[in-house]
């Protein structure tokens, strides 16, 4: 299970104005764990879905070490190249 962070910011700049658990139920049919932090205008949630890049830019995955890993995409990128 990956722990994700959700951006409402970021979610409502790339237009996606529904409401936070409809936008993650899109990508994230079995999330789970909702936790909403209104400091942060942001939504925390748990799925076995593992990061992919056709992920919008307003989910970020936590890494192993507890903290958001903001460069996964850099590491899914490099991954990929041949």
């Amino acid at each position: 299970m990956t722990r994700y962070h959700f951006s409402m910011r970021g979610a409502y700049e790339a237009g996606a104005v529904e409401h936070p658990q409809i936008e993650i139920v899109k990508f994230f049919p079995d999330a789970t764990g909702w936790e909403a932090s209104t400091i942060g205008d942001c939504w925390f949630f748990v799925s076995a879905r593992a990061p992919t890049a056709d992920l919008p830019e307003y989910f970020t995955p936590f890494g192993a070490d507890g903290r958001p890993d903001w460069h996964w995409r850099d590491a899914a990128a490099a991954k990929a190249a041949p």
